[in-house]
């Protein structure tokens, strides 16, 4: 429901919380449309107000969203934005607010003449995906500076549009995080479609002394025509303070020195992977800590209750399990580890984050586990078979000649090409690029090219065939082909008198001087 109308901007105020961003900024009246305030510190019972209009409908998420409504119907304008919290203190967000649309309809006037309507099209309500997070938590309570922990944040498009392309940073500072470097990336969110994660992080040893660290999420992401999109979030999390009391004369503790493994690299064996591929995945793991770790051992899959991961749909191992050990790793000492993989043959072109747990004990006999995650690109190019459509002909220096050509997807899937092109050295080609477009499974596309050879012998064409992958990089297949050009004849005499080539009787100029001589003679016919 809507609060009575009032002016918000009557008073300043301040509260004692911020709004960092209102999305979309730009809205249609011809339908109710969600509106997404992002900010810090939201309490119970907070409302969304428009400036010389009234409160909206609002929903409070979390401490850090808000939800609110912009009914159909509200006057075309420019519109400040104020959130009132549950406590009563408010605060208003620097950008104004733009509905579009249709002015309300009058109510008073009889009616009058109006000319014709036209054909202008109606406003649409604005459409895109809008990311925000849905929750976020961590693996401990109370973080210490210095500790690990695990970052758990579930990532939700509230718009009306599917978002691509989304990618997550987190940005060093209070919280540094480890083994992603920082960036996770997920294809697709439809709309109201959520997706959880985890991100391992390092509580900085410089919030010592502080109740509360803060981290920034970037989100990065797309919609379906590739019009780019961000937003960025600060998450804070409570940290465990220490008082520090009056110094006595007791021992100063010494730090704990503990092992820390990393993955700091790894590479593959083949230059790109496809669905079916077999590949040997070869780790770089490193002890980066101050002590040794003892009987390390590298889990594919990673370990969740003490019991190896099972979920290996696209990657699994081959030929070996997904348990490789380590052995000893001293500090500073880096060891290769290399695991087998095999990837399913229905897997589909994208980005796939592997998980790696690395389980070892330090001197003491403590037990230890560093989580790991890598990501690997999945490539799908299309299947296609270049050749000649039908057995050419015979091909002659000098002479214009027919180059049927033709491209087959012998693949299981549909794929859309670009320009298929013939070239070759030493002859000229008509007619020899044409665009093919979509092309279905089993079927094919021909060219008709016509070609024109200089000289005999060996002639190399190539055939080249763009297309986009699904990385959207574009990509070229080319393939080679060889014929066979016959050198032309010349005319010269032969030792009967005929001209090569031309068969006797058939009237060549020595044969009619010869007819002549003879006639001369009394020797003719």
């Amino acid at each position: 429901m809507l609060f009575a109308s009032t002016n918000v901007n009557a008073q300043a105020c301040a509260g004692a919380f911020t709004i960092d961003g209102v999305q979309p900024s730009i809205v249609s009246n011809t339908s109710a449309v969600a509106i997404v305030v992002t900010g810090l510190g939201f309490t119970n019972g907070a409302s969304v107000v428009l400036q010389s209009y009234g409160g909206l409908n609002t929903t409070v998420v979390n401490g850090n969203i808000l939800n609110a409504t912009l009914p159909a119907g509200v006057p075309p304008g420019s519109y400040s934005i104020r959130v009132i919290n549950g406590d009563g203190s408010c605060q208003d967000f620097g950008a104004p607010l733009a509905v579009t649309g249709l002015e309300a309809a009058p109510t008073m006037a009889a009616p009058t003449s109006t000319p014709e309507p036209t054909n202008t099209p109606q406003p649409t309500a604005f459409i895109r995906p809008i990311l925000n997070i849905d929750s976020y938590g961590a693996s401990s309570a109370i973080i210490t500076p210095g500790q690990d922990f695990d970052f758990d944040m579930t990532l939700v498009n509230w718009g009306q549009t599917t978002a691509t392309n989304i990618v997550v940073s987190f940005t060093p500072g209070d919280f540094n995080p480890r083994a992603t470097g920082g960036v996770r990336t997920v294809g697709s969110l439809a709309p109201n479609e959520k997706w959880r994660f985890y991100q391992p992080f390092t509580a900085s040893t410089a919030l010592w002394g502080k109740n509360t660290g803060t981290v920034q999420v970037k989100v990065d992401y797309t919609d379906a025509n590739g019009k780019p999109y961000s937003e960025t979030f600060t998450l804070s999390f409570n940290l465990t303070r220490y008082i520090t009391a009056v110094p006595t004369q007791t021992p100063t503790a010494t730090p704990s020195l503990r092992p820390k493994l990393l993955i700091t690299n790894y590479h593959m064996d083949v230059d790109s992977i496809r669905p079916g591929s077999q590949l040997a995945l070869t780790l770089e793991v490193q002890n980066a800590g101050a002590a040794t770790a003892k009987g390390v051992a590298l889990t594919f899959g990673g370990i969740s209750g003490g019991t190896p991961g099972s979920e290996y749909n696209t990657f699994a191992p081959q030929n070996s399990s997904n348990l490789q050990f380590v052995g000893d790793l001293s500090p500073g000492q880096m060891r290769s580890v290399v695991q087998p993989l095999t990837v399913n043959g229905a897997t589909k072109p994208g980005a796939y984050s592997l998980k790696f747990s690395l389980t070892y004990t330090d001197e003491g006999g403590q037990s230890y586990t560093d989580d790991q995650v890598i990501t690997l690109q999945v490539q799908s190019p299309p299947s296609l078979e270049i050749g000649f459509s039908e057995e050419p002909e015979i091909f002659v220096a000098g002479e214009t000649s027919a180059l049927p050509l033709q491209v087959i997807n012998r693949g299981l899937n549909a794929v859309t090409l670009g320009n298929m092109k013939v070239t070759a050295e030493g002859a000229t080609l008509k007619n020899n690029v044409v665009l093919v477009g979509a092309l279905d499974a089993g079927n094919y596309f021909t060219l008709d090219a016509t070609i024109i050879p200089k000289q005999g012998g060996k002639t190399r064409l190539t055939v080249s065939i763009d297309y986009t992958d699904a990385f959207n990089q574009p990509q070229v297949v080319t393939q080679t082909l060889e014929i066979e050009v016959e050198g032309r004849a010349e005319a010269t005499p032969n030792a009967s008198g005929n001209v090569a080539g031309t068969p006797a009787g058939s009237g060549g100029f020595w044969e009619s001087v010869w007819a002549a001589i003879l006639g001369f003679l009394g020797a003719g016919g």
